[in-house]
């Protein structure tokens, strides 16, 4: 992976200052790089494939949590976790502890702007005001 031209961004710890990323250590609360990835690899800091893909798998949610989908830093994150889970499939790799319904953080926030875009959504997409709402029971 590090060898791919869209791991550029990822090789080494971000610098909040340098890279002119000033809220990055606000919005990102574990961030790790693949540099950090593979020393600890190369330490024997995993206990397990799956511990080693959850550490691997945050260097890119952390761009796809941090950066719009719009943003070619995003975009490569994405690509990378697809190469990393297709590699992992050939291989024959479990990769995760238990089974998950969704890639954290990217697939819940589409499902999230997927659910508030529906035509039902209104009711949901604002505080319950239980005397507007005529649920007097609501807050008890």
């Amino acid at each position: 992976l590090m060898r791919k031209t869209d791991a550029r961004p990822f090789l080494e710890p971000v610098d909040p200052q340098a890279d002119d990323l000033p809220d990055y250590a606000k919005v990102i609360k574990q961030p790790t790089d693949l540099s950090n990835v593979q020393e600890r690899l190369r330490e024997g800091g995993y206990s397990s494939v799956p511990d080693f893909s959850a550490n691997l798998r945050r260097v890119f949610s952390n761009a796809m949590s941090y950066f719009k989908p719009e943003h070619n830093t995003y975009k490569a994150a994405r690509r990378l976790r697809r190469i990393f889970a297709d590699t992992c499939t050939e291989l024959g790799l479990q990769t995760q502890r238990a089974s998950t319904v969704g890639e954290w953080p990217h697939d819940y926030l589409v499902l999230v702007k997927r659910l508030t875009k529906n035509k039902d959504a209104a009711p949901f997409l604002r505080p319950v005001d239980a005397e507007r709402d005529s649920c007097p029971d609501y807050a008890k």
